[in-house]
């Protein structure tokens, strides 16, 4: 399955504080919404029914369906690091920190998109939930931060951070099956995460940005069983499980955001 094009909107808070000794705590925490997006489901060797009386099912190659999105998301990091170079007008330092997202995501409604037709040969409303895919990400964070005053009031700082550990948990519920279908999935991984923000100061100790962030996560092993009507050439209303196969997920969100903080104390 491929979510794609997953338009979202959300808010936060952050906060840096800075030491004499030159060790800094930095974090933010935000939730939003995934307001748009689609869902293709790619399947080899499903069944079709080709007589309902008889219950008589054969197996089909390959087919593709089609679906809307919409879900909710959270998310927050936390580091602490040490300004190994620094000046009046810049600091540079490493840090280690926790980064957790979340997201829910549902797929509503289904529309075939090839041929032979089998799951949505009658296409299913829009309305109706079909598809339920929840991700959680937890990850140790090695990175790189940076703030500097590039001209006048304005600034740039901006973090890269590498994840060397990440561990994945999900559940992709089938709504439709009779039973409904639970795929537990868990994990471990990997991923990478960045952020450039451009400032402006109004003041000595108020600021505006505007910038731009990047995550990716990747699994590098992880299983997926399932638990329910994981069986489609069984009869409906049969419950059957599927033990832990190997499975591979990845996950990218990119986007751009707007923001204003205030700095207590006097400046460097």
């Amino acid at each position: 399955m491929t979510y794609d094009n997953l338009t979202g909107q959300s808010g936060e808070f952050f906060a840096r504080v800075d030491t004499p000794a030159e060790v800094f705590v930095k974090g933010f925490v935000g939730a939003g919404a995934i307001t748009g997006g689609k869902m293709n489901d790619e399947d080899w060797g499903l069944v079709e029914e080709i007589d309902p009386e008889e219950k008589t099912k054969v197996p089909t190659a390959f087919e593709v369906t089609g679906s809307s999105v919409a879900g909710w998301l959270k998310y927050a990091a936390g580091d602490v690091g040490y300004n190994v170079w620094h000046a009046h007008d810049y600091k540079v330092g490493p840090f280690v920190g926790y980064s957790y997202f979340h997201q829910t995501m549902n797929a509503f409604g289904c529309v075939q998109l090839t041929t032979p037709e089998s799951v949505c040969s009658t296409p299913i409303p829009a309305n109706q939930t079909i598809i339920t895919q929840d991700d959680t990400w937890q990850a140790l964070r090695v990175g790189v931060s940076a703030v500097a005053t590039i001209w006048d009031r304005w600034g740039i700082n901006g973090d890269v951070a590498y994840l060397p550990y990440a561990q994945f948990g999900g559940l992709d519920t089938h709504w439709q099956r009779n039973p409904v279908a639970f795929y537990p999935q868990d994990g471990t991984g990997r991923g990478v995460q960045a952020e450039l923000i451009l400032t402006y100061r109004i003041t000595e100790n108020l600021n505006v940005g505007i910038g731009g962030r990047y995550w990716a996560f990747w699994s590098t092993n992880a299983n997926q069983s399932c638990h329910g009507g994981c069986d489609l050439t069984a009869p409906s209303g049969t419950f059957s499980t599927i033990p832990p196969s190997p499975f591979t997920t990845s996950t990218q969100r990119y986007g751009t955001f707007v923001q204003a903080s205030y700095r207590f104390g006097s400046a460097p």
